[in-house]
C-alpha cells in the first residue's frame, strides 16, 4: 500500500502581514509627513488597543468554526454601562462590565452548542439585543462621564514615551489570551474542533463547554474594548461599537486565521489589527472619505477569506 504524504507548506504570511505594514507605513509617511510623526503614531496605538481586545476574542470563536456578530453591540452596551455604573460603584464598575461581557458571551455559546442555534442567528439575534438595552439605558444619546469618575479611567490616558498605557494593558490581556491558546489544554481542544468537530467530539473533547468557554471569553474582550471607549472619550455612547463587528472580523481575516476554522492564532490576528488599524489611520489622514473605508474593509474581508481557504480540498463543502 502506498501512503500518500501531503507537504507542509511553511506559513509565510506572518511575514507577510508584516511586510505589508512596513510597506503601508512607508506609503502613507511618502503621502503625508504627518503620518510618520510621534503624535500620530501615539493616536494608531490608542485606537489599536480596543480593536487589539475585540478581534483577539473574536479569534477563539472564528477558529472553532463559531461567527459572532454581536462584536460591536457588546462594545457599546459596556461603554454605557460603565459611565452608568461608576457612579455608584466607581473601579468596581470594571468587575461588573466583565461579568456583564461574560454572560453575554456564554448566552451565545449556549444558545449555539446546547440549543443548536447556529452562532450566525444566535449573534444576530442578541446583537439586536445588546444594540437596543443600550439605547435604552442612555435614552438613545451619549452620556458624559461625572468629571468626579475620571480618575476611573485616567490611567489610561497616561503615556510612557509616545506608547500609550491603555495599549500596554491591551497588549497584556491579549498576552493571557495567547497563554491559553498555545499552552492550555483548552487551546488545543479549540484547534481540533475547528479543524474537524466531530472527530473532536469522538475523541472525547468536551466541545460544547469548550465553545461556551470560547464566546464567554470573548465578550470579556468586547466589554473591555467598551471601557477602553469611555477612557478616550470620557462618555458612553451606544453607537460607539458599530464598525468594530466589521473591523474586528476584517484583522481576524487579514491576519490568516481560516474563517472555516481550524487553523490562526491571536499573533497572526494582531498583525491583522495593525494592518487594518494603519490603513485606517491612513486614508483618515490622506483624506479618504468615510465611506470608501468601509468598502475597503470589506473588500479586505473577501480577499482575505479566499487567500486564507483551503482551495487543495476539492471535498469541501462551503457553507
Amino acid at each position: 500500500m502506498k501512503i500518500l504524504i501531503k507537504k507542509k507548506l511553511p506559513d509565510i504570511s506572518t511575514w507577510i502581514g508584516l511586510a505589508a505594514i512596513v510597506s503601508l507605513i512607508v506609503l502613507f509617511s511618502a503621502m503625508n509627513s504627518s503620518f510618520g510623526k510621534a503624535d500620530n503614531i501615539s493616536n494608531i496605538l490608542t485606537d489599536i488597543s480596543p480593536l487589539l481586545l475585540m478581534a483577539s476574542g473574536v479569534t477563539f470563536i472564528i477558529v472553532v468554526g463559531s461567527t459572532d456578530l454581536s462584536i460591536g453591540a457588546v462594545c457599546s452596551l459596556s461603554s454605557i454601562l460603565f459611565v452608568r455604573y461608576a457612579e455608584h460603584i466607581g473601579l468596581g464598575a470594571y468587575v461588573l462590565i466583565a461579568a456583564a461581557g461574560l454572560i453575554s458571551g456564554l448566552v451565545i455559546g449556549i444558545l449555539q452548542a446546547r440549543f443548536k442555534v447556529p452562532s450566525f442567528i444566535a449573534s444576530l439575534g442578541m446583537m439586536s439585543i445588546w444594540e437596543s438595552l443600550a439605547l435604552v439605558f442612555s435614552n438613545s444619546g451619549t452620556i458624559q462621564l461625572n468629571p468626579k469618575l475620571w480618575y476611573t479611567v485616567d490611567w489610561m490616558s497616561a503615556k510612557i514615551s509616545i506608547i500609550p498605557v491603555v495599549f500596554l494593558a491591551a497588549l497584556l490581556i491579549v498576552f493571557i489570551y495567547l497563554l491559553i491558546q498555545h499552552s492550555t489544554r483548552i487551546g488545543k481542544y479549540v484547534y481540533a474542533i475547528g479543524a474537524n468537530e466531530r472527530a473532536a467530539w469522538m475523541a472525547g473533547v468536551p466541545v460544547e463547554k469548550v465553545k461556551i468557554a470560547c464566546f464567554g471569553a470573548a465578550g470579556v474582550c468586547y466589554a473591555l474594548g467598551g471601557v477602553m471607549f469611555v477612557a478616550k472619550m470620557v462618555s458612553g455612547s451606544p453607537n460607539v461599537g458599530d464598525n468594530y463587528t466589521l473591523l474586528s472580523i476584517a484583522a481576524v481575516a487579514l491576519g490568516g486565521t481560516s474563517m472555516a476554522g481550524g487553523r490562526g492564532s491571536v499573533v497572526k490576528t494582531m498583525i491583522g489589527v495593525a494592518v487594518v488599524m494603519i490603513v485606517r489611520n491612513g486614508m483618515t489622514v490622506t483624506g479618504v472619505d468615510s465611506f470608501w473605508q468601509k468598502i475597503v474593509y470589506g473588500m479586505i474581508i473577501i480577499i482575505a477569506a479566499y487567500l486564507t481557504a483551503d482551495h487543495t480540498n476539492k471535498e469541501q463543502i462551503i457553507k
